[in-house]
């Protein structure tokens, strides 16, 4: 399977119903997600979920019959999406927006770093190759009614010696690599040391804006201006 069939879009569940009134809700304290949730200019309730989100991946991931590394890794990422929403109580007149980001290189899923260290071993695992960046959503009302899709990215890194090793370096050391799947975030300083991505970027960021717009742009629209 080349690149092109692997980035994709796939809706596991896809049954959301709305009246189009609803505030959106945002499951998430990310700067980022905050940021771009607003780009839609809808007032926004933000709520962190509560779980122990890499030990409720990896039982996800093991409990998936799947042999491809990235779409086992995909359906993982989307349902811990929705796992997140349902920890998260919402009101009739809300729709809350859940999502959560996982890197794969080959078959190895990059987490957040632990710490310093960690993180530069990551950035320097990517150093020249190509790995792929997964975005899973829920678009969540109830346990009945829901969307809950993924989006996947391929992005390849530059060759990190000389000043982009350099950056990687100061990058790690001003921690701007800590809380990041993959350790890095491509909207920072880090998007120097992207050589190429196929897919969606706002994916990479860890948001899929044009997706959720696609699925809610009924709830924009009186308030797009």
């Amino acid at each position: 399977m080349n690149i092109e069939e692997r980035i994709k879009t796939c809706y596991l569940n896809k049954s959301l119903i709305f009246s189009g009134n609803e505030k959106i809700h945002l499951g998430s304290s990310s700067p980022r997600r905050i940021q771009m949730i607003s780009q839609l200019k809808e007032p926004v309730r933000c709520t962190s979920p509560s779980l122990e989100e890499d030990t409720i991946l990896k039982e996800l991931q093991t409990s998936i019959d799947e042999k491809d590394p990235l779409v086992k890794n995909s359906i993982a990422t989307a349902l811990l999406a929705r796992a997140k929403a349902e920890t998260i109580p919402v009101k009739e007149e809300e729709i809350l927006i859940t999502a959560d980001t996982t890197v794969l290189l080959e078959d190895q899923i990059l987490g957040k770093p632990k710490n310093q260290k960690e993180a530069l071993k990551m950035l320097l695992s990517l150093s020249g190759r190509i790995h792929y960046v997964t975005t899973g959503v829920c678009l969540y009302k109830n346990k009945e009614n829901y969307d809950n899709f993924y989006l996947s990215s391929a992005v390849k890194f530059r060759k990190l010696e000389g000043v982009l090793l350099d950056t990687a370096k100061r990058y790690v050391k001003e921690g701007k690599a800590q809380d990041k799947a993959g350790a890095y975030g491509i909207q920072e300083e880090a998007g120097l040391f992207v050589e190429w991505i196929w897919g969606d970027y706002n994916t990479i960021v860890g948001f899929p804006l044009g997706e959720i717009y696609q699925s809610l742009g009924g709830l924009f629209h009186e308030n797009s201006c």
